[in-house]
């Protein structure tokens, strides 16, 4: 069981570890679509593409969909934490974010080592039930 686990944590935690960079990517990216003349955001991609701006917006797709909905997860798993407790979002953003030390974050909060880790298996678990819901990630028997 634990084994089937890790895979999963170390892919949520890619995409906390990566979130400012893909979030800026990702805006760029749509900066640069929406700047090619001839596009309509609520269009939808055909496959054969009558313009260079409907391939770039099918490009677009492949390349950041799945990177999308995750930081989607990420922006709803740390708003329905911060109402639980705005310590635990620092927590988050502390430690994925802003990459600091795990000592340093308990230090920063006030909590102890204990306590650090359950509020990020916490965190964790919630965002395995937000990705489980979006069909980023499958769980299997």
């Amino acid at each position: 069981m634990l084994r089937i686990l890790r895979p999963i944590v170390k892919r949520i935690e890619y995409y906390l570890f990566n979130y400012p960079a893909l979030k800026e990517e990702i805006e760029k990216a749509k900066e640069d679509i929406f700047s090619l003349k001839g596009y309509w955001p609520d269009k939808p991609p055909v496959k054969n593409y009558t313009s260079p701006t409907e391939k770039a917006v099918t490009l677009y797709e492949s390349k950041y969909g799945e990177a999308e909905k995750w930081l989607g997860c990420i922006d709803r798993a740390l708003s329905m934490i911060e109402e639980e407790d705005p310590a635990k979002r620092k927590l988050a953003e502390l430690r994925y974010f802003n990459g600091k030390r795990i000592e340093e974050i308990a230090g920063e909060l006030h909590i102890d080592l204990t306590t650090y880790w359950r509020w990020k298996d916490e965190f964790l678990t919630l965002m395995a039930l937000l990705a489980v819901e979006e069909g980023l990630i499958r769980i299997e028997d």
